[in-house]
């Protein structure tokens, strides 16, 4: 498995297990407590965020390498397992050179052109290293740091390249 790809699918993982289960558990005939009734409002904490963390966290310590998740709750709180850890999370970052580049200026009102396509198109599809570079010299670490601050990242430091 490529690096960054455990992490990718542990935050997919940490996902699933957190999402409320409503239409396996409407086919089955049992409730989740998170779905309220027909008409009855749910208060906030009926969420069973206690179960579900404690099963996500579990399921992390038994996956191999350096594993950490988080989650945000709807009030706004943060939960997670090593939740501080850094990472390096190539994928994670050809996603974010993605998103810049796609929200520069020259680029996001207008259609992509057929060489952007044939450079963007590899780095996501197949995490094409050699388009990712391409990308990454005309976003540049400012470029990526600016899209994580306005993503709430707060200690994301891009390495240098």
């Amino acid at each position: 498995m490529r690096p960054g790809g455990q992490i990718l699918i542990l935050v997919v993982m940490g996902f699933l297990l957190l999402t409320p289960a409503a239409p396996a558990a409407a086919a089955s005939g049992d409730r989740d407590p998170a779905v309220p009734a027909a008409g009855k409002k749910r208060p906030v904490d009926a969420y069973p965020w206690s179960r579900r963390m404690k099963k996500a966290v579990r399921f992390a310590r038994r996956r191999a390498g350096s594993v950490s998740f988080a989650i945000v709750d709807e009030r706004g709180r943060i939960h997670g397992f090593h939740r501080g850890a850094r990472h390096s999370s190539a994928s994670v970052v050809k996603a974010m050179l993605l998103v810049a580049y796609l929200r520069r200026g020259s680029v996001k009102r207008r259609r992509l052109h057929g060489g952007e396509k044939a450079t963007l198109g590899p780095m996501i599809r197949r995490s094409d290293n050699a388009a990712a570079t391409r990308i990454h010299d005309v976003v540049g670490n400012a470029g990526l740091r600016r899209l994580a601050r306005r993503a709430g990242m707060r200690r994301f430091i891009p390495d240098e390249v």
